[in-house]
């Protein structure tokens, strides 16, 4: 399975943005969800050989709070749905299966998960291509209303340069970077989101930066209505947090205002993409 997908064509940023503009408009539901190294723990994570992988994984995300089998397992069912639901999956890139076993996890996986149903598959790192392209802008300018699902407190600035309602629902981050909510994630935070997240619908436009719990909150906006796009750490480079390892955070093209100012979503945008990933660590993406 994990050569078969590896080597599968990976759709890239514009036709990513025409789909989800197409669901906008025709009030369809629409999701992006992302697979990294911590969904590859947590796919695996009653695997004798991940013990320490995904105990690495829980101690970022919760810090010293209690996880035990049963909360890993009802964590895996709303990733694995996610998965099986997704129009787009994102998953990593060859040169990523050298940094980490849990990279590896993700294509063991999938086919248990998966079955015989093949998603349309693109690169993990969608998130940043639709961040520093500004394409992400194009999406929030056609939305009737954008919902904002993390950690980070961002709905002022979205509301300072988008004509376009704006709901935040606010979470606690994980255990280095939380945020100002209290209130722990797992099990009490996630309960309460999957609430919120039933009162969404057509028309709206869901980013969600929620670690591996997001991936839930993804699916469950799309299977709303909604067009619901995994962001992740985008969401501390809009709060100015370095929260990763690199260039995440830093920059003016992971601000807010970047998006304002970005135009249509173009063969201009990804050429200025392409410019941009040469110098980077992912300059081998699918864009």
């Amino acid at each position: 399975m994990m050569e078969t997908t590896l080597d599968r064509p990976r759709i890239g940023l514009l036709p990513v943005v025409r789909a989800a503009q197409a669901a906008l408009a025709q009030g369809r539901g629409f999701s992006l969800v992302r697979l990294g190294d911590g969904e590859g723990a947590m796919l695996s994570h009653d695997a004798p050989h991940m013990g320490e992988e995904i105990a690495f994984c829980l101690n970022i995300w919760f810090g010293d709070q209690a996880i035990d089998g049963d909360d890993r397992r009802a964590m895996a069912r709303g990733l694995e749905r996610a998965m099986r639901e997704a129009d787009v999956l994102g998953l990593p890139r060859r040169a990523q299966l050298q940094v980490s076993m849990r990279y590896h996890e993700v294509f063991a996986n999938l086919g248990r998960v998966l079955g015989a149903r093949h998603p349309v598959v693109g690169d993990m790192a969608l998130h940043f291509y639709l961040q520093w392209s500004g394409a992400l802008g194009a999406l929030v300018r056609d939305a009737r209303r954008l919902v904002l699902i993390g950690c980070r407190d961002v709905a002022g600035q979205f509301g300072a340069h988008f004509d376009v309602p704006v709901v935040q629902w606010l979470l606690r981050g994980e255990a280095r970077f939380p945020g100002i909510v209290a209130e722990p994630h797992w099990p009490t935070g996630y309960a309460r989101m999957m609430a919120r997240i039933e009162g969404v619908g057509p028309g709206d436009l869901v980013l969600v930066g929620a670690g591996v719990l997001g991936k839930a909150y993804v699916a469950g906006a799309a299977r709303r209505g909604a067009v619901a796009i995994d962001m992740g750490s985008v969401f501390d480079g809009w709060a100015g947090i370095i929260s990763r390892d690199g260039r995440i955070g830093t920059g003016a093209e992971f601000s807010i205002p970047h998006l304002a100012q970005g135009g249509p979503a173009d063969e201009a945008m990804r050429e200025r993409l392409r410019a941009y990933l040469a110098g980077t660590n992912i300059a081998d993406g699918a864009i």
